[in-house]
């Protein structure tokens, strides 16, 4: 009985020191600690106490104590603008969206020039899909000081939406050079100075057509990094559009070898290829895949030339370099797999394992403009 009393006393003693010692223990980024004492502790609290065990509760993800505490926080007069924005940011985080518009602009109103409090405020009216409004009042925060950054990203981001391609590229251009290379917030899971590149980067190349400066950008991001290997196929791509095959091969030749290792993403994994080239023909949108497993039995292609309508919402068919039994000497044949599930031979044939790709795609646009005979044709079964 002793022993249990004595135990009882020192676990006693324990949390009634950190409960007098909340301050040291926020200090220390103890928030668990402070939410254990809280636990079994029935004092009275200061507001500041309040507020330190309701943010401790924030960190624990326990939002609606957290929100409870900020409450009691401002009842007892501790009426910072922090403990206003941390209520916001609870309602935020239970999908309350209209609700932390109160607090938020309370916080608001305390520090008017704190670049966090109006760029959270321009989040909700985001995620509310009011993009004119989120749209002013990020143009608000990007003009604060810049200790977050974010709207500089977020500003060409929604002209982006709105599919004002030209402001945001020149908005995302001058936004990249007021974001701090290091700044580890994250947008899309990536840091947001290389989100902003890629975001540049990818108008440049799909919207602009300004192939020779999406190269620079991908080559940029390829080098920072190595291991996302969506943006070496975007770098091929670029590299086609420019006639420059021989850079497009390269690039190829390093994702084959990614594949071999297993280092590539399961959509290449899945297809066992990536696309090389994208491009407009006769009213025809054309994307060019390459199989990174070499052929080997009749039917095999390494080139796949995809033929898209006008908006991209239906295949039309199918050219690709198909592999032979070669009992004629002939390697591969230029084929044609048609959307109505016929498949055609046509009088071209290759008598070399390699394919020129300059050659291949001469080949597949004249037979688009039926300038080559066709010489089978079978239906698929």
């Amino acid at each position: 009985m002793k022993n249990w009393f004595l135990a009882f006393f020192l676990l006693f003693s324990s949390f009634s020191g950190i409960s007098q010692n909340i301050s040291t223990l926020f200090e220390n980024k103890s928030y668990g600690e402070i939410v254990a004492a809280d636990s079994i502790n029935s004092r009275d609290y200061t507001g500041e106490e309040c507020y330190m065990i309701g943010f401790s509760y924030f960190k624990q993800e326990n939002d609606s104590i957290a929100s409870l505490y900020f409450d009691k926080a401002i009842d007892k007069g501790y009426k910072t603008a922090n403990v206003f924005y941390h209520k916001a940011l609870t309602f935020i985080y239970i999908d309350s969206l209209l609700a932390a518009l109160r607090p938020l602009e309370t916080a608001i109103t305390l520090e008017p020039d704190n670049q966090d409090y109006v760029t959270e405020k321009g989040f909700i009216y985001y995620y509310l899909d009011d993009l004119n409004t989120a749209l002013s009042v990020f143009r608000e925060a990007r003009d604060l000081p810049n200790t977050l950054q974010v709207p500089h990203y977020m500003v060409p981001h929604i002209y982006e939406m709105q599919g004002k391609y030209d402001i945001a590229l020149e908005e995302y251009y001058n936004g990249l050079d007021s974001i701090d290379f290091d700044n580890n917030y994250q947008i899309k899971e990536l840091p947001i100075y290389m989100s902003t590149l890629i975001a540049i980067a990818n108008i440049e190349y799909s919207k602009k057509r300004n192939y020779f400066n999406s190269i620079k950008l991908y080559e940029q991001i390829v080098d920072l990094m190595p291991f996302e290997f969506g943006y070496h196929e975007n770098l091929a791509k670029s590299y086609s559009a420019i006639k420059r095959y021989e850079k497009t091969d390269s690039v190829y030749q390093l994702m084959k070898i990614a594949y071999i290792e297993k280092k590539l993403p399961e959509k290449y994994n899945r297809t066992e290829s990536m696309i090389i080239e994208e491009f407009y023909y006769e009213g025809y949108n054309l994307a060019v895949q390459r199989s990174f497993v070499k052929p080997q039995k009749k039917g095999d292609a390494e080139y796949y030339f995809f033929v898209l309508n006008e908006n991209k919402s239906e295949i039309e068919a199918i050219y690709l370099s198909e592999k032979q039994n070669a009992e004629n000497g002939e390697t591969y044949s230029l084929c044609k797999e048609s959307k109505n599930g016929i498949h055609y031979t046509y009088a071209h044939s290759w008598k070399s394992e390699i394919i020129d790709y300059k050659e291949l795609r001469q080949v597949v646009l004249k037979a688009m403009q039926n300038e080559i005979l066709i010489v089978d044709s079978t239906e698929n079964k």
